[in-house]
């Protein structure tokens, strides 16, 4: 019993576990139309963990991990779901991973870009939104590409490569 109230002290000391969940990522939460539930690995976690305390849990949405990162501050909650990342290590403690995330690149089908090996090449720069932690894990596997953050709304966003650069398709 000990041990769950230092434990309960640590990670709830409101008494009630506030989990903070990212509402714009689908693959980690999704909220059921109907009844109003949030389902998905982050509120099952969340769930599991205020059960085995056996505590309350209020699960706290928020609109993106920007805004969850930007929460901490104000003490707003006392658990979260985000990517792991080591810029954060020095303000956050992350568990192991408990999902992985595949993610590619999306072109027409009249684009001569049609593969990884068409953009990464010297010169040709994907453009990412600053926010995402992504960046730089598609950074560590891409050889010659380099990322940069675009000045302009998502919508309207372009892949830079020189003519040189780019190989048509097999």
């Amino acid at each position: 019993m000990r041990e769950r109230d230092e434990l309960l002290t640590e990670i709830a000391p409101t008494g009630v576990i506030r989990a903070a969940v990212n509402m714009s990522n689908a693959a980690l939460v999704q909220l059921e139309p109907v009844t109003g539930v949030l389902t998905g690995p982050s509120a099952q976690i969340a769930i599991a963990l205020a059960a085995e305390l056996d505590c309350n849990l209020s699960l706290v949405r928020y609109g993106s991990a920007a805004d969850i990162l930007a929460a901490a501050e104000g003490n707003e909650w006392d658990v979260a779901f985000i990517a792991s990342d080591p810029s954060r290590a020095d303000r956050f403690s992350f568990s192991p991973p408990y999902t992985t995330v595949t993610a590619s690149f999306l072109v027409s089908d009249s684009s001569p870009l049609g593969s990884v090996g068409h953009v990464d090449v010297q010169g040709c720069a994907l453009p990412q939104p600053e926010p995402l932690r992504i960046q730089s894990s598609l950074s560590d596997r891409l050889e010659m590409q380099s990322s940069s953050i675009p000045k302009i709304p998502p919508p309207r966003w372009k892949c830079s490569c020189p003519p040189s650069a780019i190989r048509l398709r097999a």
